[in-house]
């Protein structure tokens, strides 16, 4: 997980990723919270909030959301949603979700765009820390990077602003591997590489958490686990704890 401070910090300082206000992509993930959650609100923790986009969509709904974020910077910017959550609320906690003390038991858990950092201990611990945090009734919603997806896209290049990116594949390890750089200074480029994971080897990891695999929402419906295609870049599974 060593390459995760830099790729995020340079993502901002390069292109403003985290800087803008809460748009439609947003809404769109707090819609699909509050009709997962059958339009009950309550208690939600976001893991690796960024610049707090998707938690003030959501405290526009009316939620109470805590957002962990590791990068300063981020965090900062997060901060910015607090003063003007209404009708919900937003605690921003810089700090690193792998070792954060919270007390506190949540009624969803939402992770966006960012697991798979690190190896698969690191998701298993990571994934049984979220089963610690959820009530006995709640539940977890995280976004899973499509192996297909990414296996199909090597090679695959974009420009935008002053920034280089470069869609990459590691075949040994499956991990996406998301190259940034400014365009004159190749030799300084940053990457991001996130373990992407099938609905049956996510179930083999699973099966080492206190969580089960629940439901997979693909392509802006609920999906059996053997209808993931290659299509999207990412899908999402809802957990819910092991009674």
């Amino acid at each position: 997980m060593y390459w995760v401070k830099e790729f995020y910090l340079k993502q901002q300082e390069w292109a403003n990723v985290y800087g803008g206000g809460i748009t439609e992509y947003h809404r769109k993930n707090a819609e699909l919270v509050k009709n997962t959650a059958q339009g009950k609100l309550g208690d939600i923790l976001e893991l690796g909030a960024g610049g707090g986009q998707n938690a003030a969509a959501l405290a526009e709904l009316g939620y109470s959301v805590t957002a962990v974020e590791l990068i300063p910077q981020l965090a900062g910017i997060a901060c910015k949603f607090t003063s003007n959550s209404a009708p919900g609320k937003i605690e921003v906690l810089q700090d690193d979700f792998y070792e954060i003390n919270l007390e506190k038991k949540f009624d969803i858990i939402c992770y966006w765009d960012g697991f798979g950092i690190g190896s698969d201990d690191d998701q298993i611990r990571l994934l049984n820390r979220i089963a610690d945090w959820l009530k006995e009734d709640g539940f977890a919603l995280i976004e899973i990077y499509n192996p297909g997806y990414w296996k199909k896209t090597v090679g695959k290049t974009m420009k935008f602003g002053k920034v280089n990116r470069r869609y990459d594949y590691d075949y040994q390890n499956n991990r996406m591997l998301d190259r940034w750089w400014l365009r004159n200074f190749p030799e300084n480029s940053v990457c991001q590489s996130l373990r992407c994971y099938k609905p049956e080897d996510l179930k083999t990891l699973l099966a080492e958490t206190g969580l089960n695999l629940k439901g997979i929402y693909n392509d802006n419906i609920w999906i059996e686990d053997n209808l993931v295609d290659n299509k999207s870049m990412q899908y999402m599974i809802k957990l819910v704890k092991n009674k």
